[in-house]
């Protein structure tokens, strides 16, 4: 017996994303919608009913809440699973998407395997019969109030995935302040001097540790005779990579050595 494969809507008004989105689930076995509006997506759903509604919150019209809403409200769609693509800026964005209804909800920028990962907890949960409805309960945070009606666990897995893309973010973020001050750094050596030697010698110092473990800075002639002009590693018993090396890449004869970095510049 051939299973058909999961039926997926995609509410995105962006013809880039939908496209990017529609081609990753694709790829894995999924069959993907596409609806450009919220009022589109109500009107797919009307005419097929899918297996899941995977929705971004900002679009012009209807947003993604207040699909999911009237998704949840209508008795031919009520056990139609939603998630909802949103950010963390806004940071009562996880209890509106709680407040509408929606099963889940994945962090952009997404990363393709946390989003495929969450859509197959959601048809997981689904597929849980057992699962009942609990009475809705309101709360109010930073002064807006708020009903939903959620189970503990799926709560806890959404507080537990908050963290876990609040994480991410903060690495990310992090990441890439520690290269845009290297790069600013990098670009005032390049105009502290017109010596070659000197500009990759304090580059290669510059570069360890912040984004290598080694770094070896050669100079290259015409006629292909290679100079070593700096070294610099983040551990002393690095063993140097010869200077009489032909490969394109710094030779590593070391575990530690899972960044390095080699400089070459051709002499003019």
């Amino acid at each position: 017996m051939t299973v058909q494969p999961r039926d997926i809507l995609v509410v995105e008004d962006s013809a880039t994303q939908a496209a990017v989105l529609a081609d990753l689930l694709e790829r894995h076995g999924y069959a993907p919608r596409i609806a450009r509006t919220a009022e589109k997506a109500l009107e797919a759903i009307a005419f097929s009913r899918p297996d899941l509604v995977l929705s971004d919150v900002v679009m012009p019209g209807m947003d993604g809440y207040e699909l999911c809403r009237r998704i949840k409200a209508s008795a031919e769609s009520a056990e139609v699973p939603v998630v909802l693509l949103t950010s963390l800026i806004d940071p009562l964005a996880i209890v509106r998407g709680l407040a509408s209804g929606a099963d889940h909800y994945v962090t952009k920028p997404y990363e393709a395997e946390w989003l495929l990962s969450r859509l197959e907890a959601v048809f997981e949960r689904q597929s849980d019969r057992r699962v009942e409805r609990p009475a809705p309960i309101t709360l109010e945070l930073l002064g807006t109030p708020f009903t939903i009606r959620a189970t503990k666990e799926q709560i806890l897995e959404l507080l537990v995935s908050s963290y876990s893309d609040l994480v991410r973010s903060s690495q990310a973020v992090r990441e890439a302040e520690r290269r845009s001050r290297f790069l600013a750094d990098a670009g005032e050596l390049f105009s502290s001097s017109l010596q070659p030697e000197n500009v990759l010698r304090d580059l290669a110092h510059l570069a360890v540790p912040r984004i290598a473990d080694l770094c070896v800075a050669d100079i290259l002639s015409e006629d292909g005779e290679r100079r070593r002009v700096a070294y610099a590693a983040s551990i002393a018993d690095l063993p140097q990579p010869p200077e009489t090396s032909t490969s394109d890449a710094p030779q590593r004869r070391s575990p530690a050595l899972d960044r390095a970095l080699d400089l070459r510049v051709t002499q003019l």
